[in-house]
């Protein structure tokens, strides 16, 4: 014998959990008459066969009962059902006769009546049957008469006249059962989202419509964090009403999120993101997916910062952007482990679509990253907007916000995605933006911990490629090396290597020293600076310690001290040594590895503080270490320049 728990709300009835008859005496000395939000709990009675019905459920009670008999329901346990629910629900009601009704009265019944997929098993179709008011008053007789009486007899028999006569009320039935209904969003992109935890940043334009998503989709639990509060002008574009101005937007977003869905667990918070992420991110690590969609650049900044050293438990993220116009946009994904997030993958898509636009990139990377950088005046839609936007409506915007989390939830649910992805969406032009991609970096800390360095899979070849080229060409212990061509990004403490060169035409190479050469290092670096907007420039050198350790010589320092001096070539400057022993760096040259990495970082105001005496990073320095890097110049120029 199953029961149903169910709640009340006003004219519908929930079925919530199935349970036995242990489990639901145990559910009502735990729960009380009514929910947390006020509304009838009660207990049914569900009559369940394993046999098909011969008929439609018929409208007399007394055919229905004869069917059921002829399926294992005897006449009587169908009544016991009906008077152990009724005698549940008086303990519910603790002897409150306001609390039983004769809507609670009901049985639900269950026969196999439809397939799922066609030449399927057969599955459960359920019906109720609403008992009138005789009925009710019946089930509540027998539920107070003592077993084996005289009495409880004619009640007994008082209720099989009733069936013979009653005819059956059925009341309307929604399915929303998983084995026996498909979700309508089934094997889509949006199915990646059922029963995840999510994180949205920003509960504006981009937020809205996504977090509706997100609610439809079935994730199980929505954060929203946002600081702001609606105010008139948003009402053009962002999903608030005029009753929620001066209220806040998280918490005016959450409430509407959770009238979609009674089950989904919304929960809003009013606070700045960027100091949320600065101050204590963990909370953060127990989510499924990290949405971004206050489309703000303290906000990317302030996530990469904070994910860097959590990268390998950090939640999926994905960030949401939005053209001038509201005509282009760009949504980036980084899964658990990438190496970088929005603000990372923002940059290798402005130099990747900068550089050579792909087929369909090139209107957004003008939108994005326009060349000179765009002068109009920041629109400031309204008195007292102290945040520059963009100018578009609601229907462009959203249009704009489902196509980029399309693609997103695409990748995320692809199980041959790359760590890092960009999509772009578009309201114009015909031809549709291929995702661009990329493996993760290699990611080497400094040794004191102040710089992340990410060397990307591209550089990384490169340098693999000379260090084989050198073994081919050159004695087995001989040095070579180049520049070192990317970025430093000083707000989240990061240095970029894109790309690699080997040693210019002049350099020197020996198994004692590596003297790089300038012969046509300006050009390279001018090049590259002008196909990449000036996102991609000189940051230092690398060089190698074939079959050595990876770490600085006493040459190695002084050398770099000198690219960071006064009349050197800049404040930063990066050195990235590659080594290994005998092992590792054969298997690195033959493609099945890794080698030994060392990379530091120096900085010309420590050189100046230690001009009199050597900088403590001398220390570390190999001393006789047979191998060191510097550079000359045969014709009196400076080398490459930052």
């Amino acid at each position: 014998m199953e029961f149903a728990w169910c709640v009340r709300r006003g004219d519908r009835v929930d079925v919530l959990e199935w349970l036995t008859f242990a489990e639901a005496l145990m559910r009502i000395e735990e729960a009380g008459a009514t929910d947390d939000r006020g509304r009838r709990t009660f207990v049914a009675p569900a009559v369940l066969v394993c046999a098909p019905l011969d008929m439609e459920y018929p409208d007399s009670a007394a055919e229905l009962v004869a069917a059921l008999e002829d399926r294992g329901v005897s006449r009587t346990g169908f009544l016991q059902a009906l008077v152990f629910a009724a005698t549940m629900n008086r303990m519910l009601a603790a002897g409150r006769s306001d609390e039983l009704d004769a809507a609670a009265v009901l049985v639900l019944l269950g026969a196999p009546a439809r397939r799922l997929e066609a030449g399927g098993p057969m599955l459960a179709h359920l019906a109720a049957w609403r008992l009138d008011d005789l009925g009710a008053d019946i089930v509540d007789l027998l539920d107070g008469l003592t077993p084996g009486t005289d009495l409880e007899a004619r009640a007994v028999a008082l209720a099989d006249k009733w069936i013979d006569l009653v005819s059956v009320r059925w009341m309307v039935v929604h399915e929303a059962r998983g084995e026996v209904t498909r979700r309508r969003d089934g094997e889509s992109a949006a199915e990646w989202l059922y029963g995840k935890r999510v994180v949205l940043l920003g509960a504006g334009a981009l937020g809205g419509p996504v977090s509706e998503q997100c609610a439809r989709a079935g994730v199980r639990e929505l954060t929203v964090v946002d600081k702001g509060a609606v105010t008139p002008g948003i009402l053009t574009r962002q999903p608030f009403m005029d009753d929620d101005i001066g209220y806040s937007k998280a918490e005016m977003l959450a409430k509407r999120l959770g009238q979609i869905r009674e089950d989904l667990d919304v929960k809003s918070r009013r606070q700045d993101v960027v100091r949320l992420l600065s101050s204590d991110p963990a909370p953060l690590l127990a989510a499924d997916l990290i949405i971004d969609a206050t489309a703000d650049v303290g906000v990317r900044l302030a996530l990469e910062a904070a994910r860097a050293p959590l990268r390998d438990r950090w939640p999926a993220t994905v960030g949401l952007m939005i053209g001038h116009a509201a005509v282009h946009g760009i949504v980036t994904v980084a899964l658990p482990g990438a190496t970088g997030a929005t603000h990372d993958v923002v940059r290798r898509t402005a130099i990747r679509v900068v550089a050579e636009p792909p087929l369909g990139w090139r209107d957004v990377g003008d939108d994005f990253f326009p060349d000179p950088p765009r002068t109009d005046d920041p629109f400031l839609p309204e008195p007292g907007c102290s945040s520059p936007t963009y100018r578009g409506s609601a229907t462009q915007v959203t249009a704009l916000a489902s196509l980029m989390f399309e693609a997103a939830l695409t990748t995320l649910g692809s199980a041959y995605s790359e760590p890092m992805t960009a999509h772009a969406a578009s309201l114009v032009g015909d031809v549709v933006a291929r995702p661009l991609a990329w493996p993760n970096d290699l990611v080497v800390p400094e040794p004191d911990g102040d710089w992340e360095v990410r060397i990307s899979a591209r550089a990384l070849s490169e340098m693999r490629a000379e260090a084989r080229r050198g073994a081919r060409v050159r004695p087995r212990n001989v040095e070579t090396g180049g520049m070192l061509l990317g970025s430093f990004d000083e707000a989240t403490r990061t240095v970029y290597v894109d790309v690699t060169t080997g040693p210019s035409p002049d350099s020197w190479l020996s198994a004692l020293y590596l003297s790089h050469g300038t012969e046509g290092t300006q050009d390279v670096v001018a090049s590259y600076r002008r196909m990449t907007h000036n996102r991609v420039g000189f940051v230092g050198m690398w060089h190698t310690h074939p079959y050595g350790v990876a770490r600085p010589s006493i040459t190695d320092i002084n050398t770099m001290d000198q690219i960071v001096s006064p009349d050197g070539l800049g404040r930063l400057a990066l050195m990235v040594i590659l080594g290994g022993d005998d092992t590792t760096w054969a298997r690195w040259l033959e493609d099945s590895g890794l080698p030994d990495v060392h990379a530091r970082v120096v900085v010309r105001d420590a050189v100046e503080q230690s001009s009199s005496s050597r900088s403590p990073a001398v220390e570390v320095g190999i001393a006789g270490f047979p191998g060191g890097y510097g550079y000359h110049d045969r014709s009196d120029q400076p080398v490459a320049g930052a």
